[in-house]
């Protein structure tokens, strides 16, 4: 594997998939960050085995490959060097990687690529695509209310519901409850996104019936770094129409005890409460 990349863009995705890296893990790999490089483009993933990421981005590709490389050392390291391209190449045997910037030059050992689980994000498949600015708000705006004290039960989790064209997301600790409604407006013959009085717009993949789900406080709080950006900017739901083709969406697919979500650039999976 031969690649080159820019600091700012390669220190971005080591940061988005960082979150859930663990500090102790019973397996080595799971510390690790997986770096996949075809097409010209760089697919960067790490797991804890509850929950899976997945980012991109283009890079230089002088020649196709994967390994494994430790994550808190590669991102400390990273975040080191001078704002400019870095290179990253592996020996013959893919045991080591070579990071060159500039005048700097540094080797870390890899780890077997071969050992790192797997995940197949599937973009085909039905679900649910909701405007990301109003599903991270609403999160953000209920998610404080669940307790962490107890991960097996169904208070460590949010809430969340479409159903009859309603999105719900709901947080309780037993003491105090959250709850917030959203009126979504589906347009499934010509796909675009209607606006009205509300601030909640969703467009819908084929027929779906419903989605229940209830979201682990983890993952809660995973979404929520991931997308942070979404709750600095202004609400973009009472623009005008003609600004609505340009808001981001966010897919989320329900299969079985897991729930998926997808933007253009991430992909995130979580096991459900």
């Amino acid at each position: 594997m031969h690649f080159a990349v820019q600091k700012d863009v390669l220190l971005k995705l080591l940061k988005d998939v960082s979150g859930i890296l663990p500090v102790k893990a019973t397996q080595t790999i799971l510390t690790s960050i997986l770096f996949e490089v075809f097409d010209n483009k760089v697919f960067i993933k790490a797991t804890d085995m509850e929950m899976y990421i997945e980012t991109n981005a283009p890079v230089i590709e002088y020649e196709n490959g994967n390994v494994a490389i430790p994550g808190k050392k590669l991102i400390e390291l990273i975040s080191k060097l001078p704002s400019d391209l870095i290179t990253f190449k592996t020996n013959s045997e893919n045991t080591e990687v070579a990071i060159t910037c500039k005048k700097s030059k540094f080797s870390i050992i890899a780890l077997n690529p071969s050992q790192f689980p797997q995940k197949k994000f599937n973009s085909e498949k039905q679900g649910f695509f909701v405007p990301l600015n109003t599903f991270v708000k609403g999160i953000n705006q209920t998610s404080f209310a669940i307790t962490g004290s107890d991960m097996t039960s169904v208070l460590s989790g949010l809430y969340i519901s479409i159903k009859d064209n309603v999105l719900e997301f709901a947080g309780t600790d037993a003491s105090r409850i959250t709850y917030k409604k959203n009126n979504l407006l589906v347009s499934v013959e010509n796909n675009k996104i209607k606006q009205e009085d509300n601030d909640a717009n969703v467009m819908v993949l084929e027929k779906i019936p419903s989605l229940e789900v209830i979201l682990p406080i983890k993952a809660c709080m995973e979404v929520l770094r991931l997308f942070a950006y979404k709750l600095l900017n202004k609400d973009l739901s009472k623009a005008g129409s003609e600004n609505l083709d340009g808001l981001e969406e966010i897919k989320l697919t329900q299969d079985n005890e897991e729930l998926t979500l997808q933007t253009k650039d991430v992909s995130f999976s979580t096991k459900l409460v």
